[in-house]
């Protein structure tokens, strides 16, 4: 039975090497609007789960399945809260589920199982944590060659235009969406954004650990791979994505300063230069991108008095603060939330014919589970923060580098929560799994 426990682990490894991909299948809608799936190896996480099944249930291993008791009771009372909200809504408003809610409902259920799954695999296998945190950083770096080939932008898109699950109705493709925006093998900009946030936390971290090692030749090969990662997230015009970018570059000084105990003045010094490096890359980027940014920066981008919000039809154009407003509007009336088919009824509805959810991982907490879905989330995020804090003084732990690095990947993605959702997007579960998860055996360890 521990051959099923193996393959389950490479699997689940593999399963995070095709994150950096994004299909759609499209399951219904109108005219008006679309409904559809967003494919980003689920298939691959199954299989894993039904490995694991195997080797837990059938092997009668399920002993050896430990989560630690505080992380049990939060995830089942986030679960719970979840449920509540949905059976809630379902007599308040008539909320039954339809395909889309089915399919947000199984989606969130298969990340927190691969939560647990990762948890207790990397508490007994440091290797299998590394390679994890490889298979985080790693893939996302293969689509740097096309920040500097729009041949080669060009190529890909006319290669998967005629792919139906490749496309929207609305044209976008992989490579490109409306807009000229970067969206890598997605369709989905803020996807590919928020998947090179993570590789992005991880190299640029690499880099300045070790240029406090004085390892100049490795420091300079992850600043180069951290700069080709920054120019494919301004290149997606994520405003998110880059706020996120800055604060994981203050993060990761922070993490830096504390490990290696230097100096205020050390940490200043590195931040103001990190800062400039940020800025130097943007700055040398061609100059429909930075238009382009500077656009998706206007006050009529941010905010909009124009938006219609009655009931399940509503009309807008796009600002993050119409949606919010919209939705913090409902938080009175629904302080326990309205489950996760919320947007079957409370829906907007963009100009180009998609579903508007909250875009916020605040309001989508509170979305399908009120209030006691966001407390349970923020404490399992508190837990993953303290668990760095009290590792981070163990200096002879060779291993502690990636655990320092999956942190401030987890801070990076919750900055950009701000601004987007994060429940269904597994990278979330699969660093908050790291960090919690991150074992204490000291075993011999290269790092690269």
């Amino acid at each position: 039975m521990l051959i099923f426990r193996k393959i389950a682990k490479w699997l689940i490894i593999l399963g995070t090497v095709s994150l950096i991909y994004g299909g759609r299948v499209f399951i219904g809608g109108s005219s008006d609007f679309e409904y559809f799936v967003p494919i980003r190896g689920e298939l691959i996480f199954f299989l894993a789960i039904i490995c694991s099944s195997l080797y837990f249930v059938w092997g009668r291993n399920l002993q050896r399945l430990k989560l630690r008791k505080q992380i049990l009771l939060a995830l089942v009372g986030y679960l719970c809260m979840v449920f509540l909200a949905s059976v809630a809504s379902l007599f308040r408003y008539d909320l039954w589920f339809d395909t889309y809610g089915c399919v947000l409902a199984v989606k969130l259920l298969l990340n927190i199982i691969i939560f647990i799954l990762i948890y207790d695999y990397v508490r007994n296998d440091r290797g299998f944590c590394k390679g994890l945190c490889l298979a985080l950083y790693i893939p996302p770096l293969f689509l740097i060659p096309f920040l500097f080939s729009t041949d080669l932008v060009a190529a890909f898109v006319r290669l998967v235009q005629d792919v139906p699950m490749l496309m929207t109705r609305q044209g976008a493709t992989m490579m490109l969406s409306p807009g000229d925006r970067f969206a890598g093998f997605t369709l989905n900009p803020i996807h590919m954004g928020l998947t090179n946030l993570v590789a992005f936390s991880f190299v640029f971290f690499l880099a300045l650990y070790n240029s406090y090692k004085k390892n100049w030749g490795r420091s300079l090969i992850y600043l180069f791979l951290a700069a080709g990662m920054c120019g494919l997230n301004f290149w997606s015009l994520s405003r998110s994505v880059i706020v996120a970018m800055f604060s994981v570059v203050l993060a990761a000084n922070v993490v830096a300063t504390v490990y290696f105990k230097k100096s205020v003045l050390n940490f200043f010094i590195s931040s103001v230069l990190s800062g400039l490096f940020i800025i130097f890359v943007f700055f040398v980027q061609p100059r429909h991108i930075k238009t382009g940014l500077f656009g998706r920066l206007t006050p009529s981008q941010l905010y909009s008095f124009q938006t219609e919000t009655s009931g399940s039809g509503g009309r807008i154009s796009g600002p993050r603060l119409d949606i919010w407003r919209y939705y913090i509007g409902l938080i009175p009336e629904n302080p326990f939330g309205l489950g996760l088919n919320y947007e079957q009824k409370f829906c907007l509805i963009s100009e180009n014919g998609e579903r508007k959810g909250t875009h916020s991982f605040f309001l989508e907490n509170w979305a399908v589970g009120g209030v006691g879905a966001l407390s349970f989330i923020f404490y399992i995020l508190w837990k993953a923060f303290l668990t760095a804090r009290n590792k981070i003084g163990n200096r002879d732990d060779p291993l502690l580098v990636w655990l320092l690095g999956t942190v401030i990947a987890l801070f990076g993605l919750f900055v950009a929560g701000i601004y987007s959702g994060l429940i269904f997007f597994i990278q979330f579960w699969i660093l908050l799994a790291i960090a919690l998860g991150y074992p204490h055996r000291v075993n011999k360890v290269v790092i690269v």
